[in-house]
This record gives C-alpha cells, sequence and structure tokens, in this order.
C-alpha cells in the first residue's frame, strides 16, 4: 500500500510518501513491531524525485518505508536546499516514521541516495534518531568537489549557496558531511558504481578514507561495471544484500563487485 502525507517541519508543512508491506497490520517475523525504512531521493526539483517503484521495491522486502520529497516540491513549503535546511526535513520525516505505533523505532534504516547521500550521513550524526544503520548509495560528500567535477550543475550550486567555493567556502564546508564524518553515531554501507559519471567514485573513496581515520564502522561496496543507476534487475539484488547487511549488522571489509557476485 502507498500514500502520500504531510508533516511539519521546523515549522514547515512537508509532504513525504509512505510505503507499507502486504501485510503491514501483522506482526513481522522478527518482532511485534516493522523495522521502518527511510528512502532519501537524489537530484533537484523534478529531477530525481521519489521514485514509487523504488518505495514498493523496499517495502516488500519487509519494512515500513517513508521518503520525503524535501522543501519546495510537491506541495512542500519553503525553498529547496542542499544538504542544510533539507536536513530538517529528513529529521522530522524519520521521526514521524519511529512514532507510528507498528514501526520498531530501534530498527530504523536511511538509504539516501546521490543528492540523498549526504542528507543520510547527516542522519547519521543526529544521536536522537538512534539509526540502526545508514547506507549511502552514489552519494555526494564534498559539495566543492562536486561543484569542480560537475560543469553542469555549477549555476545550481551557486544559488543554492549563493556563489562559488571560493567566495563561500563555509557553505560549501556546512553542506559536505565529510568534514563532520567523526560525527557519525551509525555503521554505514557505501555503494557506488566505478563507472558513475554523475557522482564520481572519488566522493565515495573519500567517504572510506575518512570513516577510516576515525573510527567508524563502514562496509564500501564498489561496483565494478555500474554507473550512477542500476538496471532494475540488478537493482533488487543489490536491495536484497542491502537487506542483509541491515540484518546482520556486521561491517566487512572493503569489497569490488559485480552483480555476478551478487
Amino acid at each position: 500500500m502507498l500514500a502520500h502525507l504531510t508533516y511539519s517541519a521546523a515549522g514547515f508543512v512537508q509532504t513525504a510518501y509512505i510505503a507499507y508491506p502486504k501485510d503491514f497490520l501483522q506482526p513481522d517475523k522478527l518482532g511485534n513491531k516493522w523495522p521502518g525504512f527511510v528512502y532519501l531521493r537524489g537530484g533537484m526539483r523534478s529531477v530525481g524525485m521519489v521514485k514509487q517503484e523504488w518505495l514498493v521495491r523496499f517495502a516488500k522486502r519487509g519494512a515500513i518505508v517513508i521518503a520525503p520529497t524535501y522543501r519546495g516540491n510537491e506541495g512542500g513549503e519553503g525553498r529547496e536546499d542542499f544538504g542544510l535546511e533539507d536536513r530538517a526535513d529528513a529529521f522530522a520525516a524519520i521521526r514521524l516514521l519511529q512514532s507510528m505505533p507498528f514501526v520498531d523505532a530501534q530498527r530504523t534504516t536511511v538509504y539516501g541516495f546521490s543528492r540523498g547521500g549526504p542528507l543520510a550521513l547527516f542522519c547519521a550524526m543526529e544521536p536522537s534518531l538512534s539509526l540502526q544503520a545508514a547506507i549511502i548509495h552514489g552519494g555526494v560528500v564534498d559539495l566543492a568537489l562536486t561543484y569542480e567535477q560537475r560543469v553542469d550543475l555549477r549555476r545550481m550550486l551557486r544559488r543554492v549557496t549563493g556563489g562559488t567555493p571560493t567566495k563561500k567556502a563555509q557553505a560549501y564546508r556546512l553542506r559536505s558531511p565529510i568534514f563532520h564524518i567523526a560525527n557519525v553515531h551509525t555503521p554505514l554501507l557505501i555503494i557506488h558504481g566505478k563507472q558513475d559519471i554523475q557522482v564520481d567514485f572519488s566522493h565515495a573513496a573519500l567517504l572510506a578514507a575518512a570513516c577510516e581515520s576515525a573510527s567508524i564502522p563502514y562496509t564500501l561496496w564498489l561496483l565494478q561495471n555500474e554507473g550512477h543507476h542500476l538496471h532494475p534487475l540488478d537493482f533488487d539484488i543489490l536491495t536484497d544484500r542491502m537487506y542483509d547487511f541491515i540484518h546482520s549488522q556486521a561491517p566487512s571489509p572493503i569489497m569490488a563487485i559485480s552483480f555476478s557476485d551478487l
């Protein structure tokens, strides 16, 4: 079942989608309540909107799934941001999910894709959310690096931050989780395609190195022959593996893998 809802975040009315597994009114196999799963989408404005098929994909594995649309989108109030003001939208969506009587707040995982990656990391830095795990898939970790690598995004980034990384260094730093990794309280799963040309693999490499330096538990899955987006059948396989990771809660070594390995 899929629904669209409104909720409050930092004084603004925001919107989100929520998806339920088929038998959500019955206890799940691991306890009396269902795990929670937070899907933080990629893109800006109409590019990369919440994908309803992803919601269904995540929910059918046995979780209650919420996906905020972010401020300024799909009826949400406020102006869209990138990794700063929109953190409140993600935090509030997680708290809403965890407050539901059929959700086990202690078994809540956040999944951030692309632009949602930094939001997922900032969620993992918020101890009051008590997340079980955070999954960063093709995520941006350094906004100034994105400005350097993606010429086509520079106008949007200047609009969001107020200028270039040279002129607005603090605005870029505040939105870049790589500079705040020591604050992470949650085991991380980092997933990145080696052939990704939208968010370069260097972001995942930086994140893994920062986790190593700060002794943050993490697992890195390097998808050898994949880009930013996966074929739906491959994404199904990856989703199964992500849920295996959530249930195991055991960080493993860095792995360079292909879908024949999954």
